[in-house]
């Protein structure tokens, strides 16, 4: 995990994070300054729209890879106050709403937010971002095009606190789509350094993140208490279900039967939920 160590009075301490007081905080700075998040590939990204109507919800924010013309849905959430869950099924919802557009549907569709932000087209937007001379409108153009038609999405969640299953979830999802849909998990933490706020993004890789995980704490059953001959086992037959008595009452006369051939020696071992162990343990020995 990431974090930020301060050396005081010789000794280095790892600082706690300050977090987000508002969701709108993680949201203004990745609108602001997108190239902070440290997606699969490095894409550069240009925002186009914040709160875009995607169907019957809004994306916080849509953007497209400067290079490759790929649409991207970005969804912003804190782990304090969101099912950590829905939120992967809020960006794939937008993802499949955008994947229904051509590129004349997705510049109708982006195109109020682009006049919010002085900016003519998507192409526009994308070429501002990318500052570069050589940039190629008509192939960034044609890239658009050809990652709508073939259905080419990124989808970004990022979140303050990525808890274990939602990462063995986006792992899963991870696994099982194609090669069409990329879909990052990014964390981004926020630590109080000196007076100054400094965030540490990471791109969370489920495999890995798994793998380092600690097993998780097991507990042991309570260890049974033995004692000698049936009687223990009889006493345990009228606590049962009616129609399982008689079968038990049948095996306690056949095991009795053995003991008293001078063919076996009955113990009962019982404890808490474990009569059916002890019935187990008491005929153990006389099948051996």
């Amino acid at each position: 995990m990431p974090g930020i160590w301060s050396e005081s009075d010789g000794r280095w301490r790892a600082l706690e994070p300050v977090g987000f007081t508002l969701e709108q905080h993680l949201h203004d700075l990745i609108e602001g300054s997108p190239g902070m998040l440290p997606l699969a590939g490095a894409p550069q990204l240009a925002i186009l729209g914040r709160e875009v109507r995607c169907g019957s919800g809004y994306a916080d924010l849509v953007a497209v890879e400067t290079a490759t013309g790929v649409p991207v849905v970005v969804e912003i959430k804190l782990a304090s106050n969101t099912d950590r869950k829905a939120v992967l099924t809020q960006v794939l919802g937008y993802a499949a709403h955008l994947r229904r557009l051509d590129a004349t549907g997705f510049e109708a569709l982006l195109a109020p937010h682009l006049a919010k932000r002085r900016m003519e087209s998507i192409t526009h937007a994308a070429e501002g971002i990318a500052d570069n001379p050589a940039f190629d409108s008509a192939a960034f153009r044609t890239a658009l095009a050809a990652a709508l038609d073939e259905g080419r999405l990124r989808c970004v969640v990022v979140i303050d606190e990525a808890p274990p299953e939602l990462i063995e979830l986006v792992g899963y999802l991870q696994d099982v789509s194609n090669d069409r849909l990329d879909l990052d998990l990014v964390t981004v933490t926020a630590y109080d350094v000196g007076g100054r706020r400094v965030l540490v993004p990471q791109l969370i890789e489920p495999d890995r993140a798994i793998a380092e995980s600690p097993p998780a704490a097991s507990t042991p059953s309570p260890a049974p208490t033995v004692t000698d001959g049936p009687g223990v086992f009889e006493a345990s037959i009228d606590t049962v279900a009616p129609e399982a008595r008689p079968l038990l009452r049948h095996l306690l006369t056949w095991a009795v039967e053995l003991e008293q051939n001078g063919l076996a020696t009955l113990h009962t071992a019982a404890g808490r939920d474990r009569w059916t162990e002890a019935y187990r343990e008491a005929v153990a020995p006389l099948q051996s």
